[in-house]
């Protein structure tokens, strides 16, 4: 990057370090400098070695990136983000005068909803990642219906039933199935040279 002309802000760089094999206690000795202030990868250069803080974990354009747990991770940053999205619109989601519910709803859904499933498709999705996405809709959406579980004791079916919700999880399939369709017809509109369609090295 510095040879290009562009300047690196080390305050703001960090990166995440793992390595398996034989040669691996050798290499961490060589590049792998640790202080008081945390530990480095040394990086040479020509003009000296450039030290980048390393981290276990990282937030970078909206998903956590790391080498374990980063789909888990990355739902409840997510989730995170939802809910403070939810707080800022609290004024016109959560008082009874106002919006009706079904305005809420749309509300929700236009502001919210987008920050709680922005990035998940990309980092991967499991049972228990949708089992968090599923707990977080359905505990905003029934607040905003003043219909918390533990006071009307009906289940999540039963009240999206009742007020002629849809399910928040098959909206969120509909658009990772759009977006794939979007993303495939993309891909097939690539010039056979495209370097979008060199596979990344494994």
């Amino acid at each position: 990057l510095t040879t290009a002309g562009l300047t690196v802000n080390m305050s703001k760089t960090v990166a995440v370090y793992k390595i398996l094999g034989r040669t691996a206690n050798i290499l961490n000795k060589q590049y792998i400098k640790r202080t008081r202030d945390g530990t480095f990868l040394c990086i040479p250069c020509q003009h000296g070695p450039v030290h980048v803080q390393l981290v276990k974990q990282f937030t970078y354009l909206g998903v956590v990136m790391s080498y374990s747990n980063f789909a888990l991770l990355t739902v409840r940053h997510r989730i995170k983000a939802g809910t403070a999205v939810t707080h800022q619109l609290s004024r016109w989601l959560h008082k009874q005068k106002g919006l009706t519910p079904t305005q809420k709803l749309r509300l929700w859904y236009q502001c919210t909803f987008p920050s709680l499933i922005y990035g998940l498709r990309i980092t991967g999705i499991d049972i228990h990642i949708l089992q968090l996405l599923d707990q977080t809709c359905m505990q905003h959406i029934r607040r905003i219906f003043r219909s918390p579980v533990h006071i009307t004791h009906t289940s999540h079916a039963d009240f999206l039933a009742e007020h002629n919700i849809p399910d928040p999880l098959h909206r969120f399939r509909r658009q990772c199935e759009i977006a794939i369709q979007r993303e495939t017809q993309r891909f097939q509109q690539l010039a056979p040279d495209d370097i979008l369609r060199h596979k990344p090295v494994q």
